[in-house]
C-alpha cells in the first residue's frame, strides 16, 4: 500500500508517464485496466490522480516476474501466418 502522504514518493500521472517514458494517457490506463493482470496503484486525493514512484516499480517488477521470460509470446494470427508463407514456398519449391 502506498503512502499517499509522503510527497517525496508522490507522482501525478504526468510525472509518472515521463519517469516511464510513456504518454499519460498509457499511465491511465495503467491504473484503470493493468496489463497483463498488473494494476498500477493509484489514488485520488481531492479531484487529483496519483501514484508513487515505489507503486511503479513494483508494477514494472510485476510485469517482469508475469511473463516468465523476457521474450514476448508470438501472436498466433502472426505464427499462422508465417506457417501459411513457408508452406506456399514450399509447394512453389522456393524453399
Amino acid at each position: 500500500m502506498a503512502d499517499i502522504f509522503n510527497v517525496d514518493d508522490r507522482l501525478t500521472l504526468s510525472q509518472a508517464a515521463h519517469l516511464a517514458g510513456v504518454a499519460p494517457a498509457t499511465i491511465w490506463r495503467w491504473t484503470t485496466r493493468g496489463v497483463r493482470g498488473v494494476v498500477l496503484e493509484s489514488y485520488k486525493l481531492g479531484a487529483k490522480k496519483f501514484t508513487t514512484r515505489s507503486a511503479l516499480n513494483e508494477f514494472s517488477r510485476a510485469l517482469s516476474g508475469a511473463t516468465g521470460s523476457a521474450s514476448p509470446k508470438p501472436n498466433q494470427r502472426h505464427v499462422a501466418a508465417h506457417n501459411q508463407a513457408k508452406q506456399q514456398l514450399v509447394e512453389a519449391g522456393a524453399a
